[in-house]
């Protein structure tokens, strides 16, 4: 989450409202198809565990292909 808000914020410091709102449903969509939210919400709602399995576990195992991706259209 700390590196799609990063990368949101800093792609997005000149871009109109509109254009920011149009990025974010683009991001918001990935957010789903790739599995993230839906293990959150797993962890969180669903088991109860408090323990979601992550694709990456820290900001440094992170591939940073799989991350542009979530603000590719």
């Amino acid at each position: 989450s700390l590196a799609l808000v990063w990368g949101h914020l800093h792609g997005c410091k000149h871009n109109s409202l509109k254009e920011v709102l149009d990025k974010e449903l683009v991001l918001s969509k990935k957010c789903l198809s790739k599995g993230e939210f839906a293990e959150g919400i797993r962890a969180l709602l669903i088991d109860k565990d408090q323990q979601p399995r992550w694709r990456y576990a820290s900001l440094a195992e992170m591939d940073s292909a799989w991350m542009d991706d979530f603000f590719n259209a």
